[in-house]
């Protein structure tokens, strides 16, 4: 019998031990009335079961039985399995009771009872043993003896038909049982013979004559048989709707980790921009400019010293504001307009290069705008940290858009004061019925935009500015060269919508 026909067996067996009470047979307390192969498996490390259906399992498929619900299929399958257990005892009972009613002899009496005694034993013993063996509650592996267990099942069954015709009736569970322990072929010629039994060994005996009996206990061997092939057909859909089950657990579950890893990368991704464009800025300033304090004092500049630490103590304390809007985001302070806090970008970042030395001039281009607080306030705005409160026009309900633009201009500005040496950087505002620009153009060194790779220290910034604009639908570009004395021009265009959101 091939490994997997033996996985199919004791289907029906394995809930023998559990259902002991109906014999009169005293157990162990610790069975219950159960015959769940998961329930099973979660007492102990996981054993092949012989009724199991034969699957290719890996141990993540065991572990993943544990957790699987039972489903009504699978429910249908163990009364089924149960079925066929107390149909034997009880066919076993009523068979016993109805020879000892016809008023036999009593050493005959005696014979039957010791002969149905004896098939009660075997048969409880073997599904006992089998389902402590499946559950792991022995390590003694006793399948080779089966197929003779089997054997003297169906000759202690034989004999008690031969001195009783009334034991015919247990032929029905034991199709089952030899299905299920031999396979089909072995298990169609032994269910044959079983009713070769049933059918001449009660006219030899001189218990039963006439053709009713032969053909009603072969209509009967029938049955058990369809009954049995769709039990397993039945067992291998249960299977089937399991492992499919357990799939789409598995691809949920890959799915919502991705997401929380997607999500966090996104989140980590979006602080270092915020970091990069606020606070690594500040910072670097504050670095700067404190050496810059220190050489003033060595050569005993002290105005020029007061005016660095000033411009010191005045980025520190936006790095502090910016810091306390990062961790408590969401907090928001009373807002500023978009063209104000443009205006006081200029303003900072030319105060911060000429305390370095270095003369360059900001400037903001506002000539589409007058300078009434209704007309600046219809432009956008944006909160104390930067991130946009209002509307830019009516299509920036979440201030959006204002927040993308100030972030590009502050780090636009500080690309040119830091890295191309401008002497002259011009902001340029536009805002028209569908969308919004703001270009930056400064005269310094040019460089080649293709050609900036992002590393652990720099990078931030142009791939920064592209992400944000992105964001919001938006398009950056950056004209310049490298051998270019016309400086570079980042321009943004992003759209906006009237009346309503982006």
């Amino acid at each position: 019998m091939s490994r997997n026909a033996r996985y199919t067996a004791f289907s029906f067996l394995r809930g023998v031990s559990h259902a002991s009470c109906q014999w009169g047979v005293g157990t162990s307390p610790r069975w219950t009335v159960s015959f769940s192969t998961d329930r099973s498996i979660r007492r102990r490390p996981p054993r092949p079961r012989l009724g199991d259906v034969p699957t290719l399992e890996t141990s993540a498929d065991r572990s993943a039985d544990r957790s699987t619900d039972r489903t009504t299929l699978a429910q249908l399958l163990e009364t089924l399995r149960l079925s066929v257990h107390l149909a034997f005892a009880a066919l076993l009972v009523v068979a016993l009771v109805q020879f000892l009613a016809r008023g036999y002899s009593p050493a005959h009496q005696v014979a039957v009872a010791a002969v149905s005694a004896l098939l009660a034993v075997v048969y409880l013993v073997g599904t006992v043993w089998e389902n402590r063996f499946a559950a792991g509650r022995t390590s003694r592996d006793l399948r080779r003896l089966t197929g003779p267990w089997l054997a003297v099942v169906l000759g202690l069954w034989i004999l008690l038909v031969v001195l009783s015709a009334d034991a015919v009736w247990l032929l029905f569970p034991l199709v089952f049982v030899s299905l299920a322990l031999t396979g089909p072929w072995t298990g169609g010629l032994t269910v044959a013979a079983c009713w070769a039994v049933v059918a001449v060994v009660p006219v030899l005996t001189g218990q039963r004559t006439g053709v009713g009996g032969i053909i009603g206990s072969g209509i009967g061997v029938l049955f058990a048989a369809l009954t049995y092939w769709t039990y397993l057909r039945l067992t291998r859909e249960a299977e089937h709707q399991r492992r499919i089950a357990e799939q789409l657990r598995a691809t949920r579950d890959r799915l919502l980790a991705a997401e929380n890893q997607a999500g966090r990368f996104a989140e980590r991704e979006r602080f270092s921009r915020e970091i990069h464009d606020t606070l690594a800025q500040g910072f670097n300033s504050v670095l700067l400019l404190s050496r810059a304090a220190r050489t003033a004092l060595d050569q005993g500049r002290v105005p020029d010293a007061a005016d660095q630490i000033e411009v010191i103590t005045t980025t520190a304390h936006d790095n502090l504001v910016q810091t306390r809007a990062l961790v408590a985001e969401g907090a928001r302070a009373g807002s500023v307009p978009l063209v104000a806090a443009l205006r006081q970008l200029t303003q900072d970042a030319t105060r911060r290069a000429r305390a370095l030395g270095a003369e360059v001039t900001v400037e903001l281009d506002t000539d589409d705008f007058d300078d009434t607080e209704d007309s600046v306030d219809s432009v956008g705005s944006v909160d104390s940290d930067g991130l946009g409160d209002s509307v830019l026009g009516t299509g920036d309900p979440s201030g959006t858009v204002a927040g993308v633009l100030l972030r590009v201009a502050q780090e636009a500005v500080a690309n040119a004061v830091t890295h191309a040496d401008a002497s002259h950087i011009r902001l340029t505002l536009g805002v028209w019925d569908t969308e919004a620009t703001l270009d930056i153009f400064d005269d310094g060194r040019g460089f080649d935009p293709a050609a900036v790779q992002r590393t652990a220290t720099s990078g931030f910034g142009l791939s920064g500015m592209r992400q944000r604009v992105a964001e919001i639908n938006g398009e950056l570009t950056v004209d310049s060269t490298v051998s270019g004395v016309s400086g570079t021009v980042v321009a943004v265009r992003v759209p906006i919508t009237q009346g309503g959101a982006l």
